[in-house]
């Protein structure tokens, strides 16, 4: 049965480079458009916009900013204007002031885009993602979505964690609030485990030896404690190198082992506002409210 409404994803990703991992991360305060809901035409149905605010934290001699599917100054370059558009030109996918999707017709998705890297970076990046959640594929990858350059002496290997303990996202820290942690992995509810499978940073395999290498928490079986939200693993940055990140949305099946293998979009929907004089619309579901980028050295 096909839902007619749209769902939105908005959270803000706070990228850090911290020496302790539980420090606190600078806050950008509340979610762009707090709760409820925001116009669209009825037209574009099941689909999730990602807006998302970086505020990021880094320690010196790293900076984050727009990846090299952008010029410097915010344009496309030509290989990837099939899935990215000028920052500059869509403030917001989504126009919360008037029923229409703003400037992208549902034929375009999944789009992407990040504010121009000559005049924005670290705390200032802001990027924008929308994907159809009906999508006949299971899986679209951004690529070069984001860069992070070491500009120090030293070697620095960097992880991106999910923090739940990041009181500054309260109640469940970095993860969205309607995200159930700590339950048991099933269709029913909107789990860490559902929003650790969905989004992925991947530093692509032209940069490793061993095939793209997942930066970003791991799916896990427990979600028992934030030991679950730290990086499936590091990548290590010489002085002055700089790596490409690409961001993976996955809504295909998990534990497929199972009679009854997980499906994450039975997560997501299940936050949707099913009433009847909510169709046509666009609903929040708010999965992941921010990131921390951080080092190994942060956990010793």
């Amino acid at each position: 049965m096909q839902i007619g409404w749209d769902t939105a994803d908005y959270f803000h990703l706070t990228i850090g480079q911290l020496m302790k991992r539980r420090n606190a991360l600078l806050g950008l305060g509340a979610l762009a458009t707090g709760s409820g809901a925001i116009s669209t035409t009825a037209s574009i149905v099941n689909s999730i916009e990602t807006t998302s605010e970086l505020g990021i934290v880094v320690r010196p001699r790293v900076e984050v900013r727009a990846g090299k599917a952008f010029n410097d100054d915010g344009s496309v370059k030509s290989r990837y204007q099939s899935h990215y558009l000028p920052y500059d030109s869509n403030s917001s996918f989504f126009d919360d002031t008037s029923d229409t999707l703003d400037n992208i017709d549902k034929s375009e998705l999944p789009v992407a885009t990040v504010n121009r890297r000559d005049q924005y970076v670290n705390e200032n990046v802001k990027l924008q993602v929308a994907f159809d959640l009906r999508r006949d594929s299971d899986t679209f990858r951004f690529e070069n979505i984001l860069e992070v350059e070491n500009y120090g002496g030293e070697s620095q290997k960097i992880g991106i964690a999910y923090d739940r303990t990041d009181t500054t996202y309260d109640p469940n820290g970095q993860y969205g609030e309607q995200v159930t942690l700590g339950g048991s992995v099933d269709n029913s509810d909107l789990t860490g485990h559902d929003v650790r499978w969905v989004y992925s940073f991947i530093v692509p395999d032209r940069f490793t030896d061993t095939g793209p290498t997942k930066i970003s928490p791991a799916y896990n079986d427990s979600d028992s404690d934030d030991g679950m939200d730290d990086p499936n693993r590091y990548f290590s940055l010489g002085p002055g190198e700089t790596v490409q990140l690409d961001l993976k949305i996955n809504l295909g099946n998990y534990l497929r082992i199972l009679s009854n293998p997980i499906d994450p979009r039975k997560g997501i929907e299940s936050q949707i506002d099913k009433t009847p004089s909510f169709a046509g619309t666009t609903d929040l579901v708010e999965m992941l409210d921010a990131i921390t980028i951080q080092t190994d050295e942060a956990e010793n």
